[in-house]
């Protein structure tokens, strides 16, 4: 599965974070990365999901 996240979009709550380990919280850029995605756009990352990690992806979303 593939997984897109729309840095832009960010409202810098961090619940993200607390659902899957692939966010991190960056309190001085008010974002949560993701961590080992690619740039698709600006602003925009892709990143694959495996099926273990799946379900967290979802509930980061």
């Amino acid at each position: 599965m593939q997984v897109e996240f729309d840095q832009a979009t960010c409202t810098g709550i961090f619940n993200c974070v607390k659902e899957w380990e692939a966010f991190i919280e960056d309190r001085d850029a008010g974002k949560a990365p993701l961590l080992e995605s690619d740039e698709i756009e600006s602003d925009l990352y892709g990143r694959e999901v495996t099926n273990d990690e799946e379900m967290d992806a979802k509930m980061a979303a």
